[in-house]
């Protein structure tokens, strides 16, 4: 669920255990491969410097049962976020590279 003026993704997993994601985090971690090509071209460039301020998920869409699409308000909505992805980001194991 959407938390904190759309600025917070909260999920409760299975086991009872409850992530609390950003949407500045959950961009950083976007997977497209828009987001991809950006952060090979420009490693050392901040990602969306200026944004995370005001940064929010404007929607969420299930992909099947294994995935959601994330919308955000700077426009991007290519990223699928897999289940798995999102507990690795939860867990600080995601990896923002390509």
């Amino acid at each position: 669920k959407l938390a904190d003026a759309r600025r917070l993704l909260i999920i409760t997993w299975d086991n009872g255990d409850v992530s609390r994601l950003s949407a500045p985090e959950l961009r950083r971690h976007s997977r497209s491969a828009t987001a991809i090509r950006a952060r090979l071209d420009q490693p050392d460039a901040p990602e969306h410097a200026g944004q995370d301020d005001g940064l929010c998920v404007t929607g969420i869409e299930p992909i099947g049962g294994y995935a959601v699409r994330l919308h955000f308000s700077d426009g991007h909505d290519r990223g699928i976020y897999p289940w798995a992805h999102l507990r690795a980001i939860a867990d600080g194991r995601a990896e923002t590279a390509a």
